[in-house]
């Protein structure tokens, strides 16, 4: 797939993001951002994220603000490549409210902090409590998930 597609493929999603929230009467620029870590695939039916936390689920994805162009230019310099997973560390809003995507959480990503290839230690138990991995707080839900950042 040419750039010219693959900028054309990513506005198609991004309205649809827009056009979905709006019939929700949810404003996408209202939802909270948080920081989230886990791994991010791009595959032909979607962007799709693992949380850390949550390494049994599959979130979808819409890139808006910054991270559209830190994506597109993480795939033409072949850092994200269609299929294979990159751990990503990056701003996004979290939607359980089935806003956006083919039903299920999604997220509303921002702003790319970090992406690289991925490793084993990415979401291992015995991490530095100092390191901003996301956890969900006993008893917390989806809503909770991640550090809320300013806009």
């Amino acid at each position: 797939m040419g750039p010219g597609r693959a900028r054309h493929i990513l506005l198609i999603a991004l309205a649809a993001a827009t056009s979905a929230c709006a019939s929700a009467g949810v404003n996408a620029a209202d939802l909270p951002a948080r920081e989230l870590t886990g791994h991010f695939t791009v595959t032909s039916d979607g962007n799709w994220f693992r949380p850390c936390t949550l390494q049994s689920e599959r979130w979808w994805v819409t890139l808006t603000g910054r991270s559209v162009e830190q994506v597109q230019r993480a795939r033409a310099e072949g850092r994200v490549t269609q299929g294979q997973p990159v751990f990503v560390r990056w701003t996004a809003a979290v939607t359980d409210g089935r806003v956006v995507g083919p039903g299920g959480p999604a997220l509303l990503a921002r702003e790319v902090l970090e992406l690289r290839a991925p490793t084993d230690a990415d979401c291992g138990v015995h991490q530095d409590p100092d390191t901003r991995r996301t956890r969900i707080p006993e008893g917390g839900s989806l809503s909770t998930v991640g550090r809320e950042v300013s806009r």
